[in-house]
């Protein structure tokens, strides 16, 4: 399968962060190059995302939503970088999901 990283959540109770995905498609039908193409923005993003360069991080995620305007998992991105742009940076801070309910 070839497969999209969707996030690094941190359950309640755990101290390691798990990355999750989800299936995109299949290595017997390659990807178009379109899609291609986005996958490795998204890539950049996250890497953005991590490092938290919220201006980069704006940037993807426009050209991102350009493509496929109807896409939640950049919606969601949006939204958390707009909330965490107003944060000081957080040299601790690895990028994931804190879960405290189980």
């Amino acid at each position: 399968f070839i497969c999209q990283e969707l996030d690094r959540v941190r359950v309640k109770g755990k101290a390691q962060a798990v990355t999750i995905y989800t299936p995109v498609g299949t290595e017997a039908e390659p990807l178009a190059p379109e899609r291609q193409q986005r996958l490795a923005t998204w890539q950049q993003l996250l890497a953005a995302y991590r490092a938290q360069e919220w201006d980069a991080c704006t940037l993807l995620l426009r050209n991102l939503h350009a493509a496929e305007p109807g896409n939640i998992l950049y919606s969601l991105y949006a939204g958390r970088v707009e909330a965490l742009r107003v944060l000081p940076f957080q040299p601790d801070w690895d990028g994931a999901t804190q879960f405290d309910t189980k």
